[in-house]
């Protein structure tokens, strides 16, 4: 199977899309709650307006009420809070690797994003009216790819240039190889591939593939492995997918080793899941 994109958008899930070029959206919401962390295999661009959030990504967690932009690369976990009853106001531009063939380097050179995991910046007030009006002009021109893409790299363009003024950083780790584990891990989940059997392919021995992993990531590859399975289970059990359907497409040898691990991590089995999506 094609592993798909989890993606969470006001506590609920949607089905994957790919947002091609481009894709912007405004956003007005009262608070804000990611159940778990989640991950896409796009860029997601957001510029955060209004609200008192609180971001957790790339082991770190960042806590603010201002203005604040912040780049997720794709494969990487991340996850926002906002407090009920307050408002978060936000504009979010995804879009894919293609961008950069529509757009010339001297203009924007997505290479500064290799291997990097997030952007945060902070921008003053007239950079964040100058990102605004061209959000605008990107939600105008939203059926015109090629406008589209021009307002969209012009956006991340601006904010890598707050980057380089200081007000931010490009946020990632001592990659290597692992960022090719990553991607792997996300593309084999229904094979659920061991730490052993990771190691092997990428040529070093389990105990250095744990520890450059746990470095990398934050957190141990069986705690990752474990939250993107448990992630994809619970989109697909969303999407209407069985039980039995959902085990197997997570990497689970069978309905009973599913239904424990799922219990083990979210607190209720599959079916006690599905029964209340329909109340």
């Amino acid at each position: 199977m094609d592993q798909k994109d989890i993606y969470l958008d006001f506590g609920k899930y949607r089905a994957e899309y790919d947002p091609g070029i481009a894709s912007p959206r405004f956003i007005l919401s009262d608070g804000y709650l990611q159940d778990f962390p989640h991950w896409h295999r796009y860029y997601e661009l957001h510029f955060i307006i209004e609200g008192n959030y609180t971001i957790e990504c790339c082991d770190k967690v960042i806590r603010g009420s201002k203005p604040r932009i912040t780049l997720y690369c794709p494969y990487t976990m991340h996850h926002v809070f906002v407090p009920q009853k307050t408002s978060y106001r936000r504009f979010i531009v995804t879009f894919n690797k293609q961008l950069g063939s529509m757009i010339s380097p001297a203009l924007l050179d997505l290479s500064v994003l290799r291997n990097v995991n997030m952007l945060c910046a902070v921008p003053d007030a007239a950079e964040l009216h100058e990102l605004t009006k061209l959000a605008q002009e990107c939600w105008l021109y939203r059926r015109d790819p090629t406008f589209k893409a021009f307002y969209s790299a012009m956006m991340l363009k601006r904010t890598l240039s707050i980057c380089e003024r200081g007000r931010g950083e490009l946020i990632t780790a001592s990659f290597t190889y692992i960022q090719d584990a990553l991607k792997y891990m996300v593309e084999h989940l229904s094979e659920a591939p061991t730490a052993l059997e990771m190691a092997a392919r990428f040529g070093v021995c389990k105990a250095k593939f744990h520890k450059d992993f746990k470095a990398t990531v934050g957190k141990s590859y069986r705690e990752h492995l474990t939250e993107l399975r448990m992630s994809l289970a619970r989109r697909l059990l969303t999407g209407g997918a069985s039980i039995v359907e959902t085990a197997l497409e997570a990497g689970y040898s069978g309905e009973a080793a599913f239904i424990k691990a799922y219990r083990g991590h979210w607190g209720i089995t599959p079916g006690e899941y599905k029964k209340g999506l329909t109340h």
